[in-house]
């Protein structure tokens, strides 16, 4: 029953607000650099790859075709929804309606990778011109998602630019795909079942008998590596920190966001810092670690840029405490205050999802 509760809420998080710009460059990341990547920062990365593109066209009118995806429907709705916020959101791009080139392509059964050959599309062309078309599609593969896009000439169907990232399949992804997350195989090596299953058991025995000489050794490495950052900037900190966390080096990652904080708590990067502190504790499943962040991002930056998205994971936190009950009066609170953000959005969602379990 409680596994069940647990899948049954789990929530896709929504693109954090847009950074300052002393972050913004920090918190993007560059096709070549994405192999495989949470769905906020993915999502984030690929919104921006997409606009980067379409600053290369000579028209400011774009259309953006449903992505399609045979397994993953409503995950590539989704992107494409949010992707079409992110196009609005920057103000240089005119939003052409896409109904009647979707239709076009359903009603013929097009690829639409391959839209740009088909003589449906040379017929209908004219009606496209002076509009590029993005066109997407989200592929399953394995533990991951592959994400695609390509920029269509609406006049000429030659295609210009695209967008690539890959999404793990983490829980986040569950509440669109309505799959359990995907576990990575295993990287144990052995000539044989028993020889496997007997490193694995040594491999947990020595988890659960060591954890202080860990923690000891973990304190001393970052003791040192604290007293190596003296005279570097907050800036330089914080970028290094948030590459640690992308990178999944979230002891680290804690380690130098602690050291952001430190230096000046009233920092413009302070409250992110905090913010993506709970995110490596909620990463590594140390969800009382993780709501005591969020809590404080409330409490000590009750006006930053992170606190709808703090209210959001407060309340998944707590529901995997156990919580129902305070998961959702926060997630009543982050609707009544942030009505119109996208935190908001899925937090409405999942508080449907969580009154439904509380009343079984």
């Amino acid at each position: 029953m409680r596994w069940t509760v647990t899948l049954a809420i789990l929530a896709l998080i929504l693109s954090p607000p847009q950074p300052a710009p002393a972050q913004e460059e920090a918190e993007s990341a560059e096709p070549e650099q994405i192999e495989a990547t949470d769905f906020v920062i993915g999502l984030h990365a690929f919104n921006r790859q997409v606009l980067d593109a379409l600053e290369q066209q000579p028209t400011r009118r774009v259309m953006v075709l449903p992505f399609t995806g045979d397994k993953s429907a409503a995950l590539g709705k989704y992107i494409t929804e949010q992707l079409i916020t992110a196009v609005a959101a920057s103000r240089h791009y005119e939003i052409v309606d896409s109904g009647p080139l979707a239709d076009i392509v359903a009603v013929a059964g097009l690829d639409p990778f391959e839209l740009g050959n088909s003589p449906e599309f040379k017929a209908a062309s004219p009606q496209f011109a002076n509009i590029v078309i993005v066109l997407g599609k989200v592929t399953p593969l394995g533990t991951r998602y592959g994400v695609n896009a390509l920029l269509l000439n609406g006049e000429t169907g030659r295609t210009s630019g695209g967008a690539q990232v890959y999404l793990i399949a983490a829980e986040e992804i569950a509440a669109l795909t309505g799959k359990a997350p995907a576990a990575e195989p295993a990287q144990v090596e052995s000539e044989t079942p028993e020889q496997e299953q007997v490193e694995t058991t040594d491999a947990t025995q020595q988890e659960i008998t060591q954890p202080e000489a860990e923690l000891g050794q973990e304190t001393q490495q970052q003791a040192a590596e604290t007293g190596s950052l003296e005279g570097r900037s907050e800036q330089s900190i914080y970028d290094e920190a948030y590459a640690d966390y992308k990178a999944g080096r979230y002891n680290k990652a804690v380690m130098l966001f602690n050291q952001v904080l430190a230096n000046n708590p009233e920092s413009p990067l302070a409250d992110n810092a905090l913010y993506w502190i709970g995110e490596s504790h909620y990463a590594r499943k140390n969800f009382e670690e993780a709501l005591a962040a969020f809590q404080r991002v409330l409490k000590e930056y009750p006006f930053g840029n992170k606190v709808p998205d703090a209210m959001l994971k407060a309340a998944y936190c707590q529901e995997r405490l156990g919580r129902q009950q305070d998961a959702a009066a926060m997630l009543e609170d982050l609707i009544a205050r942030f009505d119109k953000s996208n935190a908001a959005e899925l937090g409405k969602r999942t508080l449907q999802l969580l009154r439904a379990a509380m009343q079984q």
